[in-house]
């Protein structure tokens, strides 16, 4: 089984996975950074994309042959962090799970990256050398001054979603029966089904924390690390935080959504909702609180109670997003921030 804890950003997913790390019989990555962010199968250029451009809507043979170099550049920029737990053969594998899409290669022009990306100054560059290029041939000399490159062509490639399921098994490595294996971030928080497809027997954990913390967090706390979500505006935050959220679906038996809070102040029901959810025992908690402690994470809470100055917003915030409000009890008292750095992954 592959457990996945997904957020939204800063909204506590790190508080989950660190419980499950607490549970024998589950595992994590390999490494110093069990926790590193496994975020190929949804992020731009990564499978969703490749999958959309070489099965659902291929362009002649520019769709696909973008689509593979694209997803060569993403698995260059992730080799280094990805070779942790891949015994440093995540390029190889990577490269390999492609040669079983690719249909043709052949040295040609990748005409749509250079006319998308490169300054009007190497375009007329490209047009002279081609110019230059057609005069030579006629004068009987087979120059080729134009930059060639490896071009590809993968046109509905059969069984794409097996193959993709086997890469993703022969990164991840076996997991044991009985056994399962702890990721971040592994599926896309707010469509996780279509990132789930490709991977044996997926969970997801869907983690979410009251919006008006997350907003004096984002603002005051995180600093430049939260700066994707907008709070130069509390408008342009309530904006941003119902169209991440809008589409989720949690009619699904493999997601369960938690909220942070809930594991802080009702640590003992959520606890076992999760248990349930992933037919764990609670003997298998043979190491409980040692990375999590809800009395610690309490500081984490109702922090929008301690900041005055932002008491308009946090009206506003309170009248637009009442459905994802926390009732939090007054003797919950106001948190001051102190532990944020442990239990906040994205």
């Amino acid at each position: 089984m592959i457990i996945g804890i997904c957020g939204y950003g800063f909204t506590g997913t790190g508080a989950v996975f660190s419980l499950l790390k607490e549970y024998s019989r589950i595992r994590c990555l390999p490494g110093k950074r069990d926790d590193i962010e496994f975020t190929i199968s949804y992020m731009p250029d990564g499978l969703e994309d490749l999958e959309y451009h070489l099965c659902r809507n291929f362009v002649k043979g520019i769709s696909s042959d973008t689509a593979i170099y694209r997803f060569q550049l993403l698995v260059r920029d992730l080799e280094r962090s990805h070779n942790r737990f891949t015994q440093n053969r995540f390029k190889r594998l990577s490269y390999d799970y492609l040669d079983s899409l690719i249909q043709v290669r052949w040295q040609g022009i990748r005409t749509f990256e250079y006319d998308r990306n490169r300054a009007a100054l190497i375009r007329y560059s490209r047009l002279l050398r081609s110019y230059l290029s057609t005069r030579l041939k006629r004068c009987g000399f087979n120059a080729a001054l134009f930059p060639f490159h490896e071009r590809y062509l993968s046109v509905e490639p059969k069984d794409f979603q097996h193959k993709t399921k086997q890469y993703m098994a022969k990164l991840l490595g076996p997991i044991p029966p009985g056994e399962a294996l702890l990721l971040n971030q592994p599926f896309s928080t707010n469509n996780p089904q279509h990132s789930m497809r490709f991977f044996e027997d997926p969970r997801c954990i869907i983690v979410d924390r009251d919006p008006r913390d997350l907003y004096i967090m984002a603002k005051y706390v995180y600093g430049p690390s939260a700066m994707f979500i907008p709070t130069d505006s509390v408008e342009n935050f309530i904006t941003y935080f119902v169209n991440v959220r809008k589409s989720l679906q949690t009619h699904d038996s493999r997601i369960l959504p938690v909220r942070f809070e809930d594991l802080v102040f009702c640590y003992e029901e959520t606890v076992s909702s999760i248990e349930d959810f992933l037919g764990l025992s609670p003997d298998q908690h043979q190491n409980r609180k040692r990375h999590f402690q809800p009395e610690d994470s309490i500081q984490n809470t109702n922090i929008f109670g301690k900041y005055a100055q932002e008491e308009a917003a946090i009206k506003k915030i309170e009248q637009e997003l009442a459905e994802w409000l926390y009732p939090f009890q007054k003797s919950a008292g106001s948190g001051d921030g102190k532990n944020l750095a442990r239990f906040t992954f994205m």
